[in-house]
């Protein structure tokens, strides 16, 4: 009795061990790989690549500078300098209306009448430094009443007129109309500056936006 029962666990055993020994085998053991399955297998398209974003291209900034300021002879020279020194499209002129001072004035009048009849009337107010202007133009019978190289001094001498009862004196800039010129230059090199500034020692060059020429440089 005891034999057979000794004989039953001994069979369980080796039993038990085959058991085990089939459930721990290695993954990499061909025999229990994942079953191959061929047709469920599908190619997956590879993703469309972008283009590399290339950088905006910088867009250069002209610089331009007016070089002046010239008259008669100077003027003369200077253009012909620019015109021996660099191509048409790199220069052109313009000139340039400069106020020389401030004038204190009453605007013309409307007939020598008038004219006669105001300027009594300044005299009666005690103003006695004035003149008419008789030269032909806009400003003929207008009444002069002072210049000044600065405002303030015009200024002072309207305040004197106003207090006097004059309400009808002006005080304005008188220009001088094209008697100076200047040049604008395009893309000036440090020596090209140089250069122009040893020739010209009384001129100056000054950064400006640069604008498409109005006027055709001569040479």
């Amino acid at each position: 009795m005891k034999l057979a029962f000794w004989l039953l666990l001994a069979s369980n055993l080796v039993l038990l061990a085959i058991t085990q020994l089939g459930g721990t085998a290695s993954a990499n053991d061909p025999q229990v790989l994942p079953e191959y399955h061929p047709e469920l297998i599908r190619l997956l398209k590879p993703e469309p690549v972008s283009a590399p974003v290339q950088a905006a291209t910088a867009v250069p900034i002209s610089v331009c500078q007016d070089w002046g300021e010239f008259s008669g002879t100077e003027l003369i020279r200077a253009e012909k300098l620019l015109a021996a020194s660099f191509p048409a499209e790199r220069w052109s002129k313009h000139f340039v209306e400069r106020a020389n001072g401030f004038w204190v004035y009453i605007p013309p009048q409307s007939s020598p009448t008038m004219l006669l009849k105001r300027s009594a009337e300044l005299k009666m107010s005690g103003i006695n430094d004035f003149y008419s202007v008789k030269e032909d133009g806009p400003l003929f019978g207008a009444i002069s009443l002072g210049a000044f190289k600065r405002r303030e001094g015009g200024e002072k001498l309207l305040a004197r007129l106003q207090a006097k009862g004059v309400s009808d004196a002006k005080l304005e800039p008188y220009l001088t109309r094209n008697t100076y010129a200047a040049f604008t230059v395009r893309e000036l090199t440090e020596a090209e500056s140089s250069n122009l500034k040893q020739r010209f020692p009384a001129s100056h060059l000054q950064v400006t936006a640069c604008t498409s020429p109005t006027e055709s440089p001569k040479p």
